[in-house]
């Protein structure tokens, strides 16, 4: 995932992303008659009138929404979770309360392994996650709930059941219908009952679209967060010219490690010997060993870290031939992928426990006069694949489409 670039001056207090939730899509138009609700209350009746793009609500960087339009309520609801590509960790959750602002109470979340369809009944293979305070926004508005850690392992199925411990204070708002099946690049959430009195009883009620964000990081993961932006896009560069007299290059890039209730382990990753390697700051101890210090031209960067449950780490990586011009090694000397770092591994012990794929820039000559897309959709030599897949991906040379031969690796 990209994000803007910020300057180094202000990398010690941007660790934590801040998401801007605005109103969803829709038209919801009331009606003078009322409905009775799952939990008895009387409300007006609403039409609601909600269009997403190929049926999916829209979402947020690193976060799922369902929808904000509760045509009922009562204590909480069941649904499904699934990571689809890679391991996901759960840091938080907004949901739907129908009170006006200000209504405190306690909300629970329990997790089984499994669909949680069928299982609203029983207390059997469910565990609790935590239990926390909310103070309401109001109706249709997102409430943040601080319960985090729940870890989603790639392809498995993890069934969620969240309930309001104070009920009414405050009450969940939801939305008739489903099944419904919310997703993204990365997570799945299928939507199942409304969740009535007692916990775990037979008062549900099938079925209620759960009215939520989920917000979730990478267990483990590497990214590029700034660096040189050419073209002025407010996005890293992914591609780099071959044979510059200055490279200049200098990015930051971070390590996250999200693993709760895991192992103790040790992060490793190399930065190869083109760049120095600095470690800028995080919430987990790191070493490095960089290239201008071991003296020669041939020597690699070695990161080394102590990451708890949860760790981010940043660093620079800049081209050495800010501090040695006459180095051959500063810039790209031809086409093809150009790492910044190789994968980062997490060991436990001698045991390979997890690791990353590098992270890697194209490396590209202006091959028509035309100059360089820095943002890696270029296609230089013409074969109709772009500089960015063939270097990055396939491992081929973006500036030569007679051989499409194996570029720099």
């Amino acid at each position: 995932m990209k994000k803007k670039p910020f300057s180094i001056s202000t990398m010690f207090t941007m660790f934590l992303i801040v998401f801007s939730l605005g109103a969803l899509p829709g038209t919801l138009t009331a009606r003078e008659d009322m409905i009775r609700t799952d939990d008895g209350l009387s409300q007006p009746k609403v039409a609601v009138d909600v269009e997403y793009e190929h049926g999916l609500a829209p979402v947020a960087n690193r976060a799922l929404t369902t929808l904000f339009a509760e045509n009922n309520g009562f204590r909480g609801n069941s649904f499904d979770l699934e990571a689809t590509n890679e391991c996901l960790v759960v840091t938080g959750w907004d949901f739907n309360f129908t009170n006006s602002a200000g209504v405190t109470g306690d909300v629970s979340i329990y997790w089984r392994e499994g669909t949680a369809s069928g299982f609203e009944n029983t207390a059997a293979g469910w565990n609790l996650l935590g239990t926390n305070s909310v103070t309401t926004a109001g109706n249709n508005l997102p409430t943040h709930l601080n319960v985090g850690g729940l870890k989603l392992p790639a392809g498995e199925l993890i069934g969620i059941y969240y309930y309001v411990e104070t009920y009414p204070n405050p009450r969940t708002g939801y939305t008739d219908g489903g099944p419904t099946l919310f997703s993204n690049a990365d997570l799945e959430l299928t939507t199942y009952a409304g969740i009535g009195t007692p916990k775990f009883g037979t008062s549900f009620f099938n079925y209620r679209q759960v009215n939520a964000t989920v917000y979730y990081e990478p267990c483990f993961n590497k990214e590029i967060v700034s660096g040189n932006d050419f073209d002025f896009n407010g996005i890293p560069d992914r591609v780099v010219e071959v044979g510059t007299v200055f490279f200049g290059a200098n990015y930051i890039f971070s390590i996250n490690h999200n693993d709760p209730g895991g192992p103790n382990v040790m992060i490793k990753d190399i930065v190869p010997r083109e760049w120095n390697a600095t470690f800028v700051g995080g919430s987990a101890p790191c070493s490095v060993i960089r290239a201008d210090e071991r003296r020669n031209l041939f020597s690699d960067n070695f990161i080394t870290c102590y990451p708890g449950d949860y760790a981010a780490m940043f660093f620079q990586a800049a081209a050495r031939c800010g501090d040695t011009p006459g180095d051959p090694t500063c810039h790209p000397y031809e086409c093809g992928a150009f790492y910044l770092n190789e994968g980062a591994q997490a060991w436990v012990g001698r045991a390979l426990l997890d690791q990353t794929e590098p992270l890697c820039l194209a490396a590209v000559k202006d091959m028509n006069g035309g100059g360089l897309d820095y943002t890696g959709a270029g296609d230089e030599d013409g074969d109709g694949v772009d500089d960015y897949t063939e270097a990055c991906i396939n491992f081929t040379d973006p500036c030569d489409a007679g051989s499409n031969s194996p570029g720099r690796r």
